[in-house]
């Protein structure tokens, strides 16, 4: 059996109880539709938490997120969708801005997908001394690029963001452990950012030289 949920607009709560999808005892229940700034739980200035349940994000939630991204210095903001650092499964929307600076890393034990929402990207796929391997052009899939990859662990590899600004959803395996991400000691840190943009600036450079040269 199939169901219609006709969810309501965030700023139009219904006074109604809310009953579950089934509208029996026992049954999955509906938590509501979530897309709206109001209920995101802030865990720092670029990390935000949805409320635990069904979890819908749009426009709005997109909007507000690119808003909060050009206002911080990293020109990062992300919404994560699942309930904690230790869950299982960690869904995110993410939003980066085009001088973001992706420091090159691989992933020790677990890989992750990522599908362009809105922008572009190449994605940098590296040598093991900081060479360049491949590129993977990525759009939205109406635009008529490469959306999605699954990166598997032990690639280093970046975004290099050519739009204004990029919105992705990202997923990978938890629960959240800072050790399996591995920087590429080659490549700067974030936090000396004069070397950080000027890597940037020369990666991007080679970037477009490698398309010039070979532009699929």
């Amino acid at each position: 059996m199939a169901y219609l949920l006709d969810f309501p607009h965030p700023r139009r709560q219904s006074s109604e109880p809310k009953s579950n999808l089934h509208g029996t005892a026992g049954a999955p229940s509906f938590m509501g539709f979530v897309d709206h700034p109001e209920s995101f739980t802030a865990e720092g200035p670029e990390v935000f938490y949805a409320q635990p349940g069904l979890v819908c994000a749009g426009a709005e939630t997109v909007a507000w997120l690119i808003d909060r991204a050009r206002s911080l210095p990293s020109g990062k903001a992300r919404l994560c969708l699942h309930a904690s650092p230790q869950s299982p499964v960690h869904d995110m929307i993410i939003v980066h801005g085009r001088d973001t600076y992706v420091r090159p890393h691989r992933h020790k034990l677990h890989g992750e997908t990522l599908t362009v929402l809105q922008g572009e990207a190449t994605a940098v796929i590296f040598e093991e001394d900081g060479g360049i391997a491949g590129l993977i052009r990525m759009q939205p899939i109406d635009a008529g690029g490469v959306a999605f990859y699954r990166m598997p662990a032990g690639l280093y590899h970046a975004l290099v963001i050519e739009s204004e600004w990029l919105v992705f959803h990202e997923t990978c395996q938890g629960p959240f452990d800072r050790a399996n991400s591995e920087f590429a000691a080659w490549s700067p840190p974030p936090t000396d950012t004069a070397a950080a943009q000027h890597y940037l600036k020369t990666l991007r450079a080679k970037v477009a030289a490698q398309r010039r040269e070979s532009p699929r």
